[in-house]
């Protein structure tokens, strides 16, 4: 099978389409053929941090890809959910720039109802962290007002559409006009030019000095908090009250582009890969014409910052 592979010292162009083994699964994993994987901070870092540490041709290369959405292809024998042919997402260790890729069965959730196949890649791990971060850690209220910074990536643009849903005023920053714009598209109620003005000020003014709550988003995800997104966030996404946005698609091989878009911070939503399997392939036509009829339901303003995949 194909997967990106990384050996040697330099910036996203190192990254490079080799063929390698097939996974071998455990007894309670799945394999997942990958239809996209999304694109996340953490694998620019990971590149990065190889860069800064390696020592030498023996020193552990970076394993990339931390989510997927593809079809089970084969099932672990103590598996009890999945069964082959089953579309999902979920959360890897690593490894999801390839077309194949082992999970354990607890990180694998269905796709949510109305969702091209694609674009679930962009879903679990940025939905797991605001859940986390959120609703767990900050027990965020109806009401209560939210500040998000730098809010027009992959995770901002999913949190003002879930703290929205959950009845949150939701404020942001973000550092052009067209990041502006895209992020009021979304809902959020108050928009502030980080580069232009000093968001301390205007959230007090806003809230005629009692502030808001300005919080970090640290990652952490296990089995347990993709239960709370199926269970909390998934049937607002089948309502179309939310919508995974999508900033551009790349083939497995432009990995070095899409770590280079990323690099560039000119995205308006999320990057993902697509998967290269040629089984896919009906099923692709499918999702197209399903993201297509979607794309025309939703409202104007998202609408013009969604490139659906072709």
């Amino acid at each position: 099978m194909k997967a990106i592979h990384c050996d040697l010292l330099g910036d996203a162009d190192v990254l490079q389409v080799i063929e390698v083994e097939k996974p071998k699964i455990r007894d309670d994993e799945v394999l997942i053929e990958v239809a996209a994987t999304s694109v996340n901070w953490a694998d620019l870092w990971k590149l990065a941090d190889f860069r800064r540490k390696v020592r030498s041709a023996t020193s552990p290369k970076p394993n990339l890809g931390l989510e997927c959405s593809g079809r089970i292809v084969e099932v672990g024998s103590q598996v009890t959910r999945w069964k082959i042919g089953d579309e999902v997402c979920g959360i890897v260790p690593g490894g999801g720039y390839a077309e194949l890729v082992a999970v354990c069965d607890k990180l694998v959730i269905p796709i949510p109802m109305g969702i091209p196949l694609r674009d679930a890649a962009t879903l679990p791990l940025s939905a797991c962290l605001i859940w986390h971060c959120f609703f767990r850690l900050n027990r965020v209220r109806q009401d209560q007002i939210i500040l998000i910074h730098r809010a027009a990536g992959g995770v901002g643009s999913l949190a003002i559409q879930i703290l929205k849903y959950y009845g949150c005023h939701v404020y942001i920053t973000a550092g052009t006009r067209e990041k502006i714009a895209f992020c009021k598209g979304l809902g959020a109620e108050v928009c502030i030019n980080y580069r232009k003005e000093n968001f301390y000020k205007r959230v007090f003014e806003e809230t005629k000095g009692k502030g808001g709550n300005s919080l970090s988003l640290s990652p952490a995800a296990h089995a347990t908090l993709l239960n709370d997104v199926e269970k909390n966030i998934w049937p607002a996404i089948a309502q179309q009250r939310i919508r995974p946005i999508v900033y551009k698609s790349f083939k497995l091989i432009e990995a070095a582009d899409a770590h280079t878009a990323m690099q560039k911070s000119i995205n308006l939503g999320k990057v993902f890969q697509r998967g290269n399997s040629r089984k896919m392939g009906f099923l692709m036509f499918l999702a197209h014409k399903a993201a297509h009829i979607l794309f025309l339901m939703l409202p104007s303003t998202i609408q013009e910052y969604l490139i659906p995949f072709g």
